[in-house]
């Protein structure tokens, strides 16, 4: 029992994507060559929630390296894809292009081969920035190439059998009559090049089909093997690549995963039709966003890129957030004041990689990048503090974070940026900038007690000839009457800001005082400050 309790301790301690790569390697062995895969349809703008696929595989190819064997990362482009609907911020006249493969929609503004070319491109930036090292291919050029001639063609002839497999999987059958009639592929006119076509099978020996578009009026013989225009059903299609790429593992989504789901009816093709065995797959969880209104939908706009949460993200710990989470947990990523609580969750697991190098916060950061060293760590919350009180001057915040005795490094720089462009595009209001002239309002209406106060403030910064934040934390006993009590004292604490921050900022807070009498030279803020006492 004892072992057994400590067996079970040992798996406990792995991090999830480790415990992936064995399995993988108990069921397959070390000599092929894995393959990882993920796919996307790029019809609009993809969200940050997609980078689960393809960090999920890049988590577990990484450790299938480290356990010794080679690994083929393959994100594939579903751009084949019909154009279902117009996105919401694309002109409504793209309406027009519905039914077409999404790579022969034209750019809304001009600037990429096709529509489906702008949202890849701008997803494969972001997971460059984010160091992986992953193959993109597309599914229009491979379709076009007529690599996957000979696999449509065995669907054709076996197109029965896949009736009876995805008829067995629904939840209300299709009538036998329809059975005889069934063909598994979708045809794109080559004039035109919408769906919808009517096809027929002409020779299925020879692999000859027949289709007619209704929206051009033409009718056209193909063969199935040379024909770039013929597409398989997604059902059909997913099984059928997982055999000609190879792969072992692919993540996707929860619904896929569901009984009777994509998953498993793909999985019954493969096996049946195709003789391929399924690759494993990992059902994830959705994310989900805390300081953007609404769900994620492209077709709606709500939605954050990975390139705009690496905007306020730093590559590395937007990694280990998605490191940390087992796939089956749902997890907010947020871009709201929340935010300074994950970077400084992330500097927590840094030091606590750096004071055990074997636990599991260590195998997170492994998967993230090199691990930053501990002087590189200065607290989101002082860095976006200084930027919203130095109103975004670097050099300014350079010279602040100097005087608080932090050192400056790339790291370092990285993070003032990211808080700048935070502060700009979700809390704007969290920029605290000092009064032009003196709050006259305020000062009629300050008690003699609160008067009192900020001249014992404005002498005890004045009897200094410069102030570290550890000598500023003495500021917080100004406003201590003798005997209170602590609530008492917080009550007097409250007003005592309250009236500093109204004299700074006309507002009810602020930033951290005791980091702002240390990181503001104090001929910048004392007048504002005496102007309360003449």
């Amino acid at each position: 029992m004892k072992n057994q309790t400590m067996e079970m301790a040992t798996v406990k301690a792995k991090h999830w994507s480790r415990v992936l790569a064995e399995e993988l390697i108990a069921d397959h062995g070390s000599s092929t060559t894995f393959t990882c895969a993920s796919g996307i349809t790029p019809s609009g703008h993809v969200h940050v929630g997609n980078l689960r696929d393809v960090l999920t595989i890049a988590f577990v190819g990484q450790y299938l390296r480290q356990l010794g064997v080679q690994v083929r990362l393959l994100h594939s482009w579903d751009d084949f894809d019909r154009f279902r609907k117009v996105p919401a911020g694309v002109p409504d006249s793209f309406s027009e292009f519905i039914g077409r493969p999404v790579t022969k929609v034209p750019d809304p503004e001009d600037k990429f081969p096709s529509f489906a070319a702008r949202f890849a491109s701008e997803f494969e930036n972001s997971v460059q920035e984010l160091d992986i090292d992953i193959s993109f291919k597309s599914q229009t050029l491979m379709y076009e190439s007529g690599i996957y001639g000979p696999a449509i063609l065995e669907a054709v002839r076996k197109r029965r059998e896949i009736f009876d497999i995805i008829n067995s999987f629904r939840t209300q059958p299709l009538p036998e009559a329809k059975r005889s009639s069934y063909l598994p592929i979708e045809i794109y006119c080559r004039r035109c090049t919408r769906d919808g076509t009517e096809i027929e099978l002409v020779d299925e020996e020879k692999g000859v089909v027949r289709y007619q578009c209704h929206k051009c009026h033409i009718s056209e013989e193909l063969s199935i093997l040379t024909a770039g225009n013929i597409k398989l059903p997604w059902k059909i299609d997913w099984p059928m690549r997982w055999r000609h790429e190879e792969v072992v593992f692919e993540p996707g989504g929860k619904d896929h995963g569901t009984a009777g789901g994509s998953y498993f009816v793909a999985s019954e093709i493969s096996r049946k039709i195709f003789g391929f065995s399924p690759p494993r797959f990992q059902a994830y969880e959705f994310i989900g966003l805390k300081g953007v209104a609404g769900k994620m939908s492209s077709s709606a706009g709500t939605i954050v890129t990975p390139g705009e949460a690496l905007r306020v993200y730093q590559g590395v710990v937007l990694k280990w957030l998605f490191a940390k989470v087992p796939p089956l947990r749902a997890f907010d990523l947020p871009l709201d004041q929340q935010l300074s609580q994950i970077y400084d969750d992330y500097d927590k697991s840094v030091l606590a990689a750096h004071s055990d190098p074997h636990g599991l916060d260590a195998e997170t950061m492994a998967l993230c990048g090199s691990l930053p060293a501990k002087e590189d760590l200065v607290s989101f919350r002082t860095v976006s503090s200084l930027v919203a009180l130095l109103d975004g001057n670097h050099v300014a915040v350079h010279g602040a974070l100097t005087k608080l005795r932090f050192s400056i490094s790339p790291f370092v720089d990285e993070r003032i940026s990211k808080a700048d462009f935070w502060l700009n595009e979700y809390l704007p209001e969290q920029r605290f900038r000092l009064l032009n002239s003196p709050n006259c309002e305020l000062i009629s209406a300050l008690s003699d007690e609160e008067k009192l106060w900020v001249r014992q403030l404005t002498e005890w910064i004045r009897s200094r000839q410069s102030i570290t934040e550890a000598e500023a934390q003495a500021v917080f006993n100004i406003p201590v009457r003798p005997n209170e009590t602590a609530d008492q004292k917080k009550v007097s604490q409250r007003r005592f800001f309250r009236c500093v921050y109204g004299l700074l900022f006309g507002r009810d807070n602020g930033p951290r005082l005791p980091t702002l009498l240390t990181a503001i030279p104090s001929d910048r803020y004392l007048p504002l400050l005496d102007a309360a006492l003449q």
